[in-house]
């Protein structure tokens, strides 16, 4: 039977108890002491062996491949609340900052209103794909800067629009000919939304 190793790292004896045995996972050989580590038992009960492994928590030991962890991702900046907009219930992330405070969904396009935002189907989905954002960035900071980047553009967009409205509607006024104007202006500013 194989030895099975056990990737969930801690610092000594990792016990697992299946169907009323209990297994001590013991620290890799290479695990500097006081520091967490994967750890290693020789599983010879051959229907535990296949239950360890169907676990991704687990794998076949190989003295000559370290595990080698994921990086956490630390995320600072943004938080997961529920939304429920009508018949959509989910979660969005938020910006927590309060001065300009901005919202995101499935569709990943953070905007100053939750108005048609599609929300995350549960708490872990907006988590992953938060922490993915992050990770594509390099941290939170580069994340949040080019956020912000992106919905000043928004709103100097949505705003270019708004003043191409009251222009043509101006125009209107003096000329009642610009209501083609004055549609195709609407027209713009409802695609900057």
């Amino acid at each position: 039977m194989p030895k099975i190793e056990c990737l969930i790292e801690r610092v000594g004896v990792t016990p697992v108890t299946l169907e009323q045995f209990t297994y001590n996972f013991f620290p890799v050989p290479w695990a500097e002491e006081g520091l967490p580590s994967t750890s290693v038992c020789d599983v010879q009960n051959e229907t535990h062996a296949k239950i360890f492994l169907s676990r991704k928590q687990f794998r076949v030991y190989d003295a000559n491949v370290r595990y080698e962890s994921e990086k956490p991702v630390e995320i600072i900046g943004f938080s997961i609340v529920p939304h429920k907009d009508g018949r959509l219930e989910g979660y969005r992330i938020e910006t927590v900052d309060q001065i300009l405070k901005l919202h995101t969904g499935k569709e990943g396009i953070f905007k100053p209103t939750v108005k048609d935002l599609i929300p995350f189907d549960t708490q872990i989905d907006a988590w992953s794909w938060i922490k993915e954002e992050v990770k594509g960035a390099g941290n939170s900071k580069n994340l949040m800067d080019q956020i912000i980047k992106e919905a000043q553009e928004l709103l100097e967009a949505e705003s270019m629009a708004t003043k191409e409205v009251a222009i043509a509607v101006e125009q209107r006024k003096s000329d009642p000919v610009a209501d083609d104007i004055l549609a195709a202006a609407k027209a713009k500013q409802s695609k900057g939304k």
